[in-house]
């Protein structure tokens, strides 16, 4: 009885190390896309069915063989998946991204060869496909592979060299990217309000518009503080030579202060970079660590703000703050 219960154990303990054993081989696969990644082959936008593990992109073998023009075949004889460096024509068809939240991956033991070769590439099984870590695979067989942090994309790049880089092309900003800091920087400066214990603004439309408007000016014509004259040529939607004197003066009568009273206050500007990452904190940080500009920020009197952004032609980025009353 106890020789029975004793090889019981034993039984139980190998059962229980071959369990292990096989989990330590197998690890949950998140589809690159939930990761906010796209992929490129050059300049255009491709579906590979593609994971991550452990922080790096694996793909379908076949899939990067035909985005990148390169053959993929598999030899029953030997059971060897074959590379051939051999360049044909680059296709997207029949690619899609099946990929799937939750997939198990175990590692592979597939033998791959590049041009008869055997070669140490780390892979992956997922439902019954072999991955392979993108990176290891440009080494290989020798074409570009990037990551573009400022837009979080994956770019292959066929016809350079493994290492070499693609020139860089500025990042397009558009208005939804203007739009969007321009909300983030009202909340940052209720933040540094808050944390001064002054109280919060309001974001007013009318400040908005004008500090909208003032940055164009900032981006296109000059970088200078709007004045009195200003605001109420835009209020009467005319250039601001039309409410000046001859002489170059402009006088505000009381009936004039009345229509520019809603958003006339001080404002904060900067800008001058075409740097896109993390602009907001850059520019906030400009102002904070001006004393005048940051007393500005954290006036008491001031109950409103508006936050306007714009983009110059050569791609330099600029703020405008507006405080109101």
């Amino acid at each position: 009885m106890k020789k029975q219960i004793t090889a019981v154990c034993a039984a139980a303990v190998m059962a229980g190390m071959m369990v292990s054993a096989g989990a330590a081989n197998t690890v949950t696969a998140t589809p690159t896309r939930d990761k906010g990644q796209t992929v490129y082959v050059d300049n255009t936008r491709v579906y590979p069915t593609g994971y991550n593990i452990a922080d790096n992109n694996y793909f379908k073998l076949r899939d990067i063989g035909k985005l990148v023009g390169f053959g993929v075949d598999y030899d029953e004889a030997t059971q060897t998946v074959e590379i051939s460096t051999t360049r044909t024509a680059p296709s997207t068809e029949g690619i899609t991204d099946t990929s799937v939240s939750g997939a198990v991956a175990k590692v592979s033991n597939q033998r791959i060869a590049v041009d008869g070769i055997y070669v140490n590439m780390k892979a992956y099984q997922i439902d019954g496909n072999n991955y392979v870590k993108l990176r290891d695979v440009g080494l290989q067989v020798d074409f570009g592979v990037n990551y573009d942090a400022a837009n979080n994309r994956v770019v292959i790049s066929p016809k350079l060299f493994y290492g070499e880089e693609p020139e860089q092309t500025p990042t397009m900003v558009t208005d939804e990217m203007l739009r969007q800091w321009e909300l983030e920087m009202v909340d940052r400066v209720n933040e540094e309000r808050v944390k001064a214990g002054v109280s919060p603004l309001i974001r007013d439309e009318m400040c908005m518009e004008f500090a909208q408007f003032w940055a164009q000016h900032l981006a296109t014509v000059k970088f200078e503080h709007s004045t009195i004259a200003d605001m109420y040529a835009w209020v009467k939607g005319v250039d601001v030579e039309d409410v000046l004197e001859p002489d170059g003066s402009f006088f505000m009568t009381e009936e004039m202060g009345k229509e520019i009273e809603p958003f006339a206050g001080l404002e904060n500007i900067t800008g001058g970079s075409t740097e896109i990452n993390n602009v907001v904190e850059r520019h906030m940080n400009n102002f904070m660590t001006s004393e005048g500009h940051r007393n500005t920020l954290l006036t008491k009197d001031f109950t409103k703000v508006g936050i306007g952004y714009a983009v110059g032609p050569t791609g330099s980025i600029y703020c405008c703050q507006t405080f109101s009353r």
